[in-house]
């Protein structure tokens, strides 16, 4: 599985749960890796990196 958002807003918050959602909560096989393209200058500014953490570390445990 594969993402290209560009920042964090809570629009794309809101997208961060949904692809979790479809990779662990619904009829298809879970997503046995995830690849974030878009990891730019824009996700490390605290306000998108501090949504951004909690998503990769709930990714993360869940494969």
């Amino acid at each position: 599985m594969e993402n290209s958002l560009q920042t964090i807003v809570p629009f794309y918050l809101a997208g961060l749960w949904q692809i979790y959602a479809n990779c662990y909560h619904s009829d298809a096989e879970a997503a046995r890796s995830f690849t974030y393209f878009r990891l730019n200058d824009k996700i490390f500014k605290v306000e998108n990196w501090n949504n951004f953490v909690p998503f990769v570390r709930k990714m993360s445990t869940d494969l």
